[in-house]
């Protein structure tokens, strides 16, 4: 299984059975042997996790918000350039009435 929101970089090859879940880089050439946390970033034969794009409270609420469930116009205006505030106007996209889930 991939995820939401993953970059795959040239050569990756990912194992049977492996989950690699939402906004997870995989560097090129690696071998991905186990499963992927969100939000890591991954290199190497085999494959480690060798940072994460953000820290635990970021990832757990992007994965929470599932934003890329949203609609493509409504994500355009997000204020991308500061990771916390986007968290924000998310959770009110997410809380609005006139948004309804897919």
């Amino acid at each position: 299984m991939i995820g939401n929101d993953v970059w795959v970089g040239k050569n990756v090859t990912v194992c049977s059975g492996v989950a690699v879940h939402d906004g997870t880089v995989l560097g090129a050439g690696s071998v991905v042997t186990g499963d992927v946390p969100a939000y890591a970033i991954v290199v190497g034969s085999p494959a480690n996790v060798i940072r994460y794009r953000f820290d635990d409270q970021v990832r757990e609420s992007l994965v929470e918000l599932r934003w890329w469930d949203l609609d493509e116009t409504l994500l355009r205006s997000l204020p991308y350039t500061d990771i916390h505030k986007c968290i924000e106007e998310l959770k009110n996209l997410r809380s609005s009435k006139c948004i309804v889930d897919q």
